[in-house]
């Protein structure tokens, strides 16, 4: 009994060892992506990473030939890019405008509008741990925006509150992140189901190059169109490229490292018990918040800690109510 508690013990170890180790890589690419956009547009870096990331790729997905490039779900890889494209570069421009922690915490909010979205879209049954989770994580959200919720509660002034009208548009484009890989985590769902991994990451890769070339590399130019005018000129222009410099290409190139690193480690932490291992994926806020501070000197407001807590909570139910119910289905197939 001894040997298999200390089996147990250690099991879980490793599992909790891969899932720091997938937080970790999470936030250094998030902190490198924010040095990044000081410097270059958020389009641009996405572009750059992307196509990077394509480039490195394609020996490993073709070595056996092109049989892991055939689908009958085109349309499915399309949209999935899209989604993921376009909610990478709303990410880049939040990182902008808020903190490393806020962001990490919000990501967490993905859990409840993917619920939200099966309820709307796919006649997903609304369960109580449902409702409570989208109300925590409704609850929290409204905290971190606007800390002074907490704060005139704990203080009663409503002087010393500060209600910030921008706060909200500040947080605008992580909002839009958020939603855009939510729509993107069904869409993978569906893929997953079918398609290969190197089907799915060559066509993800490919796609989110193109899709992102034209917002990198293209404006469009207004002109008089009967009339009326109408940006429907496109020409080529340079976003930061001619100031492309080492540093920069050897933090796209640690971007993709911590994606490789991630991917791997995630995989392998979800093998042992979802239950102990899951937890520590929130320790991404801990290595975020540090890096912010050591990087940015990005202090974390005492009151948004309380909304934290709530996104961190309502993500934990939702989890947690997913595992039982995977566990529930096991037992019942056997």
């Amino acid at each position: 009994m001894n040997n298999n508690t200390h089996t147990i013990s250690k099991t879980a170890l490793i599992g909790i060892m891969f899932m720091m180790c997938n937080t970790a890589s999470l936030a250094i690419s998030d902190i490198t992506l924010k040095i990044l956009r000081s410097e270059l547009s958020s389009a641009l870096i996405v572009f750059l990473y992307k196509f990077g990331l394509l480039i490195v790729t394609i020996p490993w997905i073709f070595f056996h030939g092109t049989q892991n490039i055939k689908t009958k779900k085109i349309h499915f890889h399309i949209l999935r890019s899209f989604f993921g494209t376009f909610g990478a570069i709303s990410f880049a421009q939040g990182l902008k405008n808020i903190s490393m922690v806020s962001a990490a915490a919000f990501e967490n909010l993905q859990y409840i509008v993917v619920v939200l979205l099966g309820v709307a879209f796919f006649n997903d049954k609304l369960t109580k741990t449902k409702i409570w989770a989208i109300v925590s994580g409704f609850l929290g959200a409204c905290i971190v925006i606007n800390p002074s919720i907490i704060k005139f509660l704990f203080t009663g002034n409503i002087i010393d509150a500060d209600f910030g009208e921008n706060n909200l548009a500040k947080y605008g484009y992580t909002i839009l992140a958020i939603s855009c890989w939510s729509v993107n985590s069904l869409l993978v769902k569906t893929l997953g189901n079918t398609e290969h991994n190197k089907t799915q990451m060559f066509y993800l890769l490919l796609f989110s190059s193109l899709w992102s070339f034209p917002a990198a590399f293209i404006k469009w130019n207004v002109v008089e169109v009967l009339g009326n005018y109408m940006p429907v000129s496109p020409s080529f222009y340079d976003p930061g490229i001619s100031i492309l410099q080492t540093t920069h290409i050897l933090l796209l190139s640690l971007m993709g490292c911590c994606y490789f690193i991630h991917g791997i480690a995630y995989f392998n932490a979800l093998k042992h018990d979802l239950s102990i291992v899951i937890p520590f994926r929130y320790t991404k806020l801990i290595f975020s918040g540090l890096l912010g501070y050591a990087l940015f000197q990005e202090d974390i407001d005492r009151y948004s800690i309380v909304g934290y807590l709530f996104i961190i909570l309502a993500s934990f139910m939702l989890i947690r109510y997913e595992v039982r119910k995977r566990r529930k289905n096991k037992e019942i197939a056997k």
